[in-house]
């Protein structure tokens, strides 16, 4: 995660952030806003053509932000920061993992908490973990050894 035997180039790091950038608009943005202005059945109170936008740049931001800054401390609060991001975004989007739809008459309630809190638990954890190895990592003695006869 955190190379260091391996140089990182700007042009490296430039070019990860812009494929981020890229993916992350699809995946947090324009899917979710599509979805949230055609499925109107849906009782998501939260999830709003401007919520989606919002939070979806917040998570891009700071993705692009720590793939710029990779190989730093720098990095850490960025990247740490996108998943607690992404984690409160799944959270209110899909409502707790509750859904209540309305077809035609007929009330259906779809309720897959487990599954939400499976994903959000998820990236709580690497919330928690990437600054966890990075403190090990910039503390631990190098692990090459040599050998002087």
């Amino acid at each position: 995660m955190f190379e260091t035997q391996r140089g990182i180039t700007w042009g490296r790091r430039i070019s990860k952030a812009a494929m981020t950038v890229i993916l992350n608009i699809v995946v947090w943005i324009l899917i979710p806003y599509l979805l949230s202005s055609r499925l109107s059945s849906l009782a998501l109170p939260a999830f709003t053509g401007t919520f989606v936008i919002t939070y979806g740049l917040i998570v891009t931001i700071l993705q692009a932000a720590g793939a710029v800054t990779e190989g730093t401390g720098l990095s850490v609060p960025f990247n740490s920061g996108s998943y607690i991001a992404s984690a409160y975004y799944i959270l209110v989007a899909t409502n707790g993992g509750v859904l209540n739809m309305a077809v035609r008459g007929l009330a259906i309630e779809l309720d897959f908490q487990l599954v939400v809190g499976l994903m959000v638990l998820a990236s709580l954890f690497n919330a928690v973990r990437i600054p966890i190895a990075y403190l090990l990592e910039q503390t631990e003695p190098s692990r090459e050894t040599s050998f002087d006869l």
